[in-house]
């Protein structure tokens, strides 16, 4: 106990080597005290040091074989094996655990999370049954056991088994918190409020809780309600921001926009740096018609802290809307240069380029926005519409597969690539890969998605099934005049003029935007002669 307290004492006062100089030092003495060896592997760990990590473990395995330290390193190394991804690795190593001790319980857990991140979800649910027999009071065990049940769709068995784990520690917030998520996904909302109010009758003071209650409150446009949950919050908190922030959301769902203003600048008075009560104190100024007044607080706060990048931002936003378009640059310069992560002065700058006419410039904004950013996904789409949009198509594309090579499940990547193949590539080669791409969207809940799904069925021939998946699309948002056009492409081809002459119709209008446009106009005006 002495020794591996010093060693953790070196590891967190002096350095990861020499607190592992000084195990490797204890353990040459005494090579079978595996409580130092297993120590010495958890420092690597948390030295990151991986691979001398893996080699501790199997020096362990390697000495006592099958022996209870040998299957406890394997289970650690499976461990390891499986945070890094490389779960055959970690399957076998637990196949020979499970082959000595076919109930060893941390093996059966560890395996049923490989089979869960691997998508064999009935596996996971298997092993994590069989332990559960064992421990039929695990709370942890439960809580994977839901959620294994809710990846493989089945939303009334998670339920089910978190009901279980509440009732078993009905105390335990953790697993409430899981229940509630699960409730709020399935729009029970009454079910979401009675849960919130039986943890704040366990927590009183639970300030995740009463935000969560308000959101529920806010959402059902209860705004009687809401402004209580904001009342309990200052009550109970009124040395913090949060109360009176959420009670200037309620002002401003009222239009109470001056008292939004006062409990905004109260809420800044408890947290002067906070983001959301500035964003909004603004935005009320700005509804008031009063950007002067906008601009004077913001400089006040400036005054206080130069270097509030959030102020700087807000400040250029300000200053576009009045058309002082050089001082909304430099704020916005200002803000990136504070906050060179941060993607939304990027955004703003690049469109204050555009609005000047300077679309190269707005080009190199966003360019070096991406990069700054570490491929924001805002960031990529925002630079891949403007490729899109000044005709450099093959460079948005190239944006688009370079996201997919490092998120191979981005749906998001996948289906504007495959909009972008569709709309502008005419080749075999690039119609096919827009029918590898929209697999995975086929059966998602997202207008964008089945409209891409339906549009790329379109252009491979299949008018049948770009019929289904347009309609859908239109179900999901009627208003969208880019569908409207899409679906009257697929009717007219299919012989109903009547119905594609209605499409088209919906599809012209002043307020639309998108690719296609001036065909849909063309056609609409040709249908409209015969």
């Amino acid at each position: 106990t002495a020794r591996l307290a010093l060693v953790e004492f070196l590891a967190r006062n002096r350095s990861a080597d020499e607190a592992i100089g000084t195990l490797e030092g204890y353990i040459e003495k005494e090579p079978d005290n595996y409580v130092l060896r297993f120590a010495l592997a958890k420092i690597h760990e948390a030295a990151r040091k991986v691979d001398d990590a893996i080699a501790t473990y199997k020096a362990i395995i390697e000495r006592d074989g099958t022996g209870p330290n040998g299957l406890t390193a394997r289970t650690r190394l499976a461990d390891l094996y499986a945070r890094l991804r490389r779960f055959d690795e970690a399957r076998a190593l637990l196949a020979e655990v499970l082959k000595e001790n076919p109930n060893d319980q941390q093996a059966l857990v560890l395996r049923g999370r490989i089979a869960m991140a691997s998508g064999e979800v009935p596996a996971a649910i298997s092993d994590f049954r069989t332990v559960l027999r064992d421990q039929p009071n695990s709370i942890p065990l439960h809580r994977l056991l839901a959620r294994a049940h809710l990846l493989n769709k089945e939303p009334e068995l998670a339920r089910d088994t978190l009901k279980k784990a509440i009732a078993i520690n009905p105390r335990d917030l953790s697993v409430r918190s899981d229940y509630i998520r699960l409730l709020a996904s399935e729009g029970k909302t009454d079910e979401v409020v009675s849960q919130l109010e039986e943890v704040l009758e366990i927590s009183p003071d639970n300030l995740g809780a009463l935000e969560s209650l308000f959101k529920v409150q806010a959402a059902r446009k209860d705004w009687t309600a809401a402004r209580e949950v904001a009342e309990r919050i200052e009550k109970k908190h009124p040395d913090k921001a949060m109360g009176y922030y959420l009670a200037g959301l309620i002002d401003q769902a009222e239009g109470r926009l001056d008292q939004s203003i006062d409990n905004f600048e109260k809420a800044l008075e408890r947290s002067p740096d906070a983001v959301q009560p500035l964003t909004q104190l603004v935005k009320s100024y700005l509804a008031l018609k009063r950007p002067d007044d906008a601009l004077a607080y913001l400089d006040k706060v400036l005054e206080q802290n130069p270097e509030n990048f959030v102020a700087h931002n807000l400040r250029g936003e300000v200053l576009m809307l009045k058309g002082e378009l050089e001082g909304a640059g430099e704020a916005f310069a200002r803000a990136i240069e504070l906050k060179p992560k941060w993607p939304l002065p990027y955004r703003n700058l690049a469109a204050l380029r555009l609005q000047q006419g300077r679309t190269d410039e707005a080009v190199a904004v966003y360019e070096k926005g991406v990069e700054a950013t570490g491929e924001n996904p805002a960031m990529i789409i925002g630079l891949a519409t403007l490729y899109e949009n000044t005709g450099k198509i093959d460079k948005a594309i190239g944006l688009y597969e370079d996201v997919l090579v490092r998120e191979r499940d981005s749906e998001l990547a996948a289906n504007n690539l495959a909009m972008l193949l569709a709309d502008y590539k005419q080749d075999e080669a690039s119609l096919k890969r827009a029918r590898n791409l929209i697999g995975p969207l086929m059966d998602k809940d997202n207008a964008a998605y089945q409209d891409t799904v339906g549009w790329v069925l379109y252009r491979a021939g299949d008018l049948d099934g770009a019929l289904e998946h347009l309609q859908r699309a239109l179900e999901l948002a009627p208003q969208a005049p880019g569908l409207h056009y899409h679906l009257a492409r697929v009717l007219l081809d299919k012989g109903d003029r009547k119905g594609a002459l209605e499409h088209l119709e919906k599809a012209v209008t002043d307020q639309a935007r998108y690719h296609g446009l001036d065909e849909a106009k063309k056609l609409l005006k040709k249908l409209k002669k015969k």
